[in-house]
């Protein structure tokens, strides 16, 4: 019998060195239709290592995507999953049954069978028979017989806005339909607002109540949540923000340069298809603290090295110093030499000037920037442009020049309500762009440590994220271990899976030789079979005997069957290919999970950490190649739909409430203003009545601006009592003698250390683990007593600010039941004006309550950042900042006495009575500038709230709104109509919602 021939497509296939497809089958039998069902993976949870310590992609085994020909039977069983990507480097034994007396399950042996054994992501039916298999197109050999057409797919490929939403309120979709409901009945009602041409006049009541009908129609919950990713460069980040933002290579994914580091990027909603970026540089002062700190660590370098003690510190300052050397000749190409650092005549601050001079000259300014592109491709140019060392013909790079970069654009995901945020690793070398990291960290309502799945339970930087979580007492902090796709070497995967593991592998391995050897018979069936057709023609070309031509027809027959009975065993070897793949992938999650959950789960308060893993290849192989409903296993298995679904749920909360407050609050008012509009121009009252009730309007207004921003009012004295609040409980309680001596204690223990542990610790501006002595954070023992002093004091100021937005909470609803209590005892029962100027009070009662409890959680937030300023051991805290220049001194010492100088420099910072005195100070500071803000932000809160119910005060005081509404008749009939109509549908959205 003959030997199956590769196809050219398969040939092409096995060519590629260590790489691996997949392909996904169509639902044309019952076994693919049960698989698409059991493939529900938690995709959020995560691996033992069996990769490469190399956090670069490159080492790892690349993905390949192998596509089907051009042409194809219809009604063929066709692969669908082209490419799942990376079973690298393992191999099948050449007999694969337990039964067979074989070694176990050698890993090293599974890949390659995976790669080179079936030929199916590439089946080419020969030209003769091609078309035999179509509907309608008869064979040359069998041109009686039709063939039945497959079941149609629909082609739709996936969509994120089909995604399954999270379940809670918000995203409901009975709530949301109400929602959206309720913003078409204000675009309806905008339409008839300006339906005339009143609104067009700038003094009318209409021109404001149709701008603000307007506004609600167009309504979009703000962005409420800020969600930072953190990690080393190289670690995936980019790649998992393009699939989380479902952009395709929108942020760069490499690092080109060992100067070239990561610049903090925000990515924020933009409704239009355009980009835009905003570029946000760095001041002059903060160019030149970079300045100075590069050119000594260079010179320091070149200077001392000889008499640098360890090869530890040797290696940390050559570090530092190529660093600085990259980032300067990025920033200055052309102009700067190395002799210009090493030149011992021109002093540090000399060089830092000329420095700045040249960074005014080639930078790019220190004027905020913005950029405009029209397509994706565009902007991912112009991004790697400002963050890489891509630049336009030899210019300078901007990325050193750069603090910040905002990007906009239409991304279904940050539609939800948050801004995803790119940060550098919090190792960066550079410290300015480490202590912005560590500044915005703060500023998270989510924060991602983002790791190598094969590196996740020992990475340091997932370490030193969780470090500064702990100090700040930040619990919002989740793992992604991204490649979770990329399979590593054999000897790493026969060390990772042992034991029930194993046995599985070696069960689905099985299984896939079985599909094999089925598959390669039927293949060399066929081939046999062609080659006796082709005998025969050869052999009766010109012949019209009806025996070979019932022979040839017969054959013919045969030759159909095993081409459909191939393509079933092609669909069998996908299927249990694929099954081989999501085991592996979904075992090693699972582990990683554990041993991260093991790690991590108690270190953060309340211990919910959450755990992702993330397999970008395998989305983007089959977010757009195949039908939704066959990539959704496959995108599940990825983990990107769990990212993206949980980061949606962060929202939800803030999203309900200020979608609430809309249809409660925001619309009626609207309503209500709309009636009292109506009503002014359809009113009979007297002369009398009617200056009865301006009376008792203008009564009501005064005495709301006197109880609410009056001199006698409680509001004008927030700020002070605040801050006499914390000098009680925090400022008064200060014994900077005692926690002089707390630090001076600590630096006495540390000094007892050998040179080379002491050395280390300040490099690493003492925090640090060593084998010697174990983890110690300076800072932290430094400040221990007075930290341990003031925590029950922070403890309770922190619950008196409770007290403080209650107060106000309540000063606002006495002033406004006031209101409506006297409405009812000076108007007619029977008013027109009555319900509606009732609803107005109690709508703005409810905006302004909701406005002023914004002002109090962002004091509430504000005090906790300030908490971990003053009492953490962070370096940019108040006093990781004070201890900084001690550090860097210390840094800079080598040579003989090096260790006693050290020393000296530490010990003698610790006992300045200055640096709790200092911290203290920017303590009660910090909380002053909190209080007073609080206060004047409540303020205009308020005054913006009264100047609204003046507003709808006048529509009944002004005479000029009465004649408005009374000259055009038909106009006020249609707003009528409109008004009962939206009245109608907004009181069962409110029904829906309450």
């Amino acid at each position: 019998m003959p030997q199956p021939t590769n196809s050219p497509s398969t040939s092409d296939a096995a060519s590629e060195a260590d790489t691996v497809s997949f392909v996904v089958f169509t639902p044309q039998s019952s076994r693919v239709a049960s698989l698409a069902g059991g493939l529900s993976p938690e995709p959020n949870t995560a691996i033992p290592s069996i990769e490469g310590g190399d956090y670069g992609r490159n080492s790892v085994t690349p993905s390949v995507a192998i596509n089907p020909p051009a042409s194809r039977p219809r009604n063929s069983v066709t692969p669908d999953f082209d490419a799942l990507p990376n079973i690298h480097d393992l191999r099948l034994s050449d007999t694969a049954s337990p039964s067979s007396g074989t070694d176990p399950l050698d890993l090293s042996d599974l890949g390659a069978a995976l790669v080179t054994s079936s030929p199916s992501p590439s089946l080419h039916l020969h030209p003769q028979y091609a078309a035999s298999s179509s509907p309608g197109t008869p064979s040359p050999a069998t041109p009686r017989r039709n063939r039945r057409s497959s079941s149609r797919v629909n082609q739709t490929p996936h969509s994120v806005r089909d995604e399954e939403p999270p379940v809670d309120r918000f995203h409901d979709p009975a709530f949301q339909s109400a929602f959206n409901e309720a913003r078409e009945q204000m675009g309806s009602l905008a339409r008839v607002l300006g339906s005339s041409d009143v609104h067009l006049e700038p003094d009318s009541t209409i021109r404001g109540l149709h701008h603000t009908a307007q506004r609600l129609a167009a309504f979009q919950c703000p962005p409420t949540r800020v969600v930072g990713l953190v990690g080393d460069s190289g670690v995936g980040k980019s790649s998992l923000l393009n699939s989380l933002l479902d952009h395709k290579d929108l942020a760069r994914s490499t690092m080109q340069g060992s100067a070239c580091t990561c610049v903090v990027t925000e990515y924020r909603y933009r409704e239009t298809d355009t980009f835009s970026i905003d570029v946000h540089p760095f001041t002059a002062d903060e160019l030149r603290a970079q300045f100075t700190e590069m050119v000594s660590s260079y010179r320091h370098n070149y200077l001392n090295s000889e008499r640098m003690d360890t090869p530890d510190e040797r290696r940390n300052w050559e570090e530092r110093s190529n660093v600085a050397l990259d980032t300067l000749g990025a920033m200055f190409r052309g102009r700067m030499t190395e002799s210009l650092l090493r030149s011992e005549a021109v002093p540090e601050e000399q060089i830092v000037e000329t420095l700045l001079d040249w960074a005014a000259e080639l930078g790019p300014g220190t004027d905020h920037v913005s950029h405009t592109a029209d397509s994706l491709e565009h902007c991912a140019d112009l991004l790697a442009r400002l963050t890489s060392e891509q630049t336009m013909q030899g210019g300078v790079a901007k990325w050193p020049y750069i603090k910040s970069i905002t990007v906009s654009l239409n991304a279904y995901i940050l539609s939800k309500g948050f801004v995803l945020v790119d940060l550098p690793g919090l190792r960066d070398l550079n410290s300015a762009r480490r202590n912005i990291t560590e500044r915005y960290l703060l500023k998270c309502d989510e924060i991602f440590a983002v790791c190598p799945i094969g590196r996740a339970a020992t990475d340091a930087s997932v370490k030193d994220v969780f470090d500064r979580a702990r100090q700040a007492r930040l619990s919002n902090v989740s793992i992604i271990c991204t490649m979770s796709d990329e399979l590593g070497q054999a000897g790493e995967a026969r060390r990772g899976w042992r034991g029930g593991s194993t046995a599985e592998i070696e069960r689905l391995s099985n299984a896939i030789s079985a599909a094999e050897r089925q598959y390669e018979a039927l293949e060399a069936q066929i081939e046999e079979l062609k080659e006796e057709i082709g005998d025969i023609d050869d052999e009766d070309e010109d012949s019209d005997d009806q025996a070979t031509a019932e022979t040839r027809d017969r054959l013919d027959i045969q030759l159909s069957r095993l081409y459909r009975d191939r393509d079933r065993a092609s669909v069998a070897l996908d299927e249990r290919k694929f099954n081989l793949q999501r085991y592996l992938i979904q075992t090693r999650n699972v582990r990683v999970t554990t041993e991260l959950e093991a790690e991590y789960r108690d270190k953060i308060p309340g211990g919910n950490l959450r755990v992702f893993c993330a397999g970008n290849e395998l989305y983007w192989v089959h977010r757009n190649t195949i039908p939704k409903e066959r990539a959704l296993p496959l995108l599940q298995l990825s983990g990107i739909l769990a990212i993206r679904r949980h980061c949606m749920s962060i929202v939800s909360d803030s999203q309900l409430r200020i979608a609430t407050q809309y249809l409660r609050g925001d619309i009626p008012s609207l309503l209500s203003h709309v009636q009292l509009w109506v009503q002014s121009g359809a009113g009979s009252a007297a002369a009398e009545q009617r200056e009865s009730i301006r009376r008792a309007l203008d009564a009501l207004e005064a005495r709301l601006r006197r109880d609410l921003t009056g001199n006698t009012s409680s509001i004008n004295t927030l700020a002070r009592r605040l801050v006499d609040n914390f000098n009680q409980r925090i400022y008064n309680q200060r014994n900077t003698a005692r926690w002089r001596q707390g630090a001076i204690g600590a630096g006495q223990v540390w000094a007892g250390w050998s040179h080379q542990t002491y050395a280390a610790f300040c490099r690493k501006y003492g925090a640090h683990t060593t084998g010697a002595v174990g983890y110690h954070d300076w800072n932290e023992e430094a400040m221990a007593v007075m930290t341990q002093d003031l925590e029950v004091p922070w403890d309770a100021l922190y619950q008196s600010i409770g007290t403080f937005g209650d107060e106000v909470m309540s000063t606002v609803s006495h002033a406004m039941e006031w209101a409506v209590n006297h409405l009812e005892d000076s108007l007619e029962a029977d008013s027109g004006s009555m319900r509606p100027l009732l609803e107005a009070l109690t709508t703005r009662q409810l905006l302004l309550l909701a406005d002023v409890e914004g002002k109090h959680e962002k004091l509430e937030d504000g005090a906790l950042t300030l908490r971990t300023s003053a009492l953490s051991a962070l370096r940019t805290s108040f006093f990781g900042q004070a201890m900084e220049a001690s550090y860097t001194g210390a840094i800079m010492e080598s040579g003989s006495g090096s260790d006693k100088r050290r020393k000296t420099i530490i010990n003698s910072k610790l006992s300045q009575e200055a640096l709790f005195t200092d911290l203290m100070r920017q303590f009660r500071s910090g909380f002053r500038a909190l209080a007073l803000t609080f206060q004047e932000e409540v303020r205009i809160a308020i005054a913006e709230q009264l100047d609204v119910v003046r507003g709808t005060l006048d529509i009944i005081r002004s005479e000029n709104v009465a004649r408005e509404s009374e000259r055009d008749p038909a106009f006020r009939q249609r707003v009528a109509a409109e008004l009962a109509g939206a009245r109608e549908v907004i009181d069962m959205v409110r029904a829906v919602v309450a």
